[in-house]
């Protein structure tokens, strides 16, 4: 089988994901707001492309030794990514 290449905007989405740590709080939350305030910690910003977004979740995900990744998975696939890209994320981060 012939991996699924992705385009241009999905490897800067992956390249993002790859840097980006997950979002552990509510992104208006009391706790990100404190930690705004304090140490001047923001939330990663979401990608304007619901697509996009969740490419760069699933990376998160599969990053974090593939924890929360089913979840992750299902949100990427719902948001129309091919099962053959997905699948050569989960092969590439040993999640397979």
């Amino acid at each position: 089988m012939i991996p699924a290449p992705f385009d241009t905007l999905e490897r800067a989405a992956i390249a993002i994901g790859r840097r980006d740590r997950l979002p552990l709080f509510a992104r208006n939350g009391r706790v990100a707001r404190l930690l705004g305030a304090i140490f001047g910690i923001a939330p990663a910003q979401p990608l304007a492309n619901p697509r996009l977004e969740a490419l760069r979740l699933l990376v998160i995900a599969l990053r974090r030794s593939g924890r929360d990744g089913e979840a992750a998975v299902a949100a990427a696939r719902a948001a129309g990514l091919p099962a053959a890209q997905v699948a050569r994320l989960l092969n590439e981060f040993g999640c397979a």
